[in-house]
């Protein structure tokens, strides 16, 4: 079974695909409107058999993350109740992860967060490999320019179920 985690920015929308620790597929887009970020939907089910989602929930200043969040959480209840998945979704607060890893970020900027949710990534999968690539989202990382929102997804699923398992 997949997970998929997204983060909703302002300007990016990033998802992730897991499959026991391994980065299966990602992409850090920008999505114009609701029938995009639906389509993409659509396709991700069709390809993946997905039992969680977790998305971060937007602040409410950012009107098109907040759309976003509508979008997903719709889209698999629809799932859910008619095409009776199995599916747990899980909107969490940005600051979520780092709670779980004992990080303080009280009094910091949204630069300084997007720098410790990189710095702790790289970490995790390349460091202590508690995440790690498949050959093909390997490649993809390579040409990765967007690197914030891709670790706000791997430090989701790693305090979600990898750290929370582990203690």
């Amino acid at each position: 079974m997949y997970t998929l985690v997204c983060d909703t920015g302002i300007n990016h929308f990033c998802f992730v695909v897991f499959k026991e620790n391994t980065i299966i597929e990602f992409d850090v887009l920008k999505i114009k409107d609701r029938h995009a970020l639906y389509t993409l939907l659509k396709n991700l089910t069709h390809t993946y058999h997905f039992n969680t989602v977790i998305v971060e929930r937007a602040y409410r200043r950012n009107i098109k993350g907040l759309m976003y969040v509508t979008v997903i959480d719709i889209f698999f209840r629809f799932m859910k109740e008619y095409q009776e998945l199995n599916i747990e979704c899980i909107f969490e607060h940005p600051s979520e992860k780092f709670k779980r890893l004992n990080v303080d970020i009280k009094n910091t900027s949204t630069r300084e967060r997007k720098k410790k949710a990189i710095d702790i990534g790289k970490k995790i999968v390349f460091t202590e490999k508690k995440v790690v690539f498949s050959e093909q989202s390997n490649n993809k990382y390579q040409e990765l320019k967007k690197f914030d929102d891709f670790y706000d997804c791997v430090l989701m699923y790693y305090t979600k179920f990898i750290k929370t398992h582990s203690e």
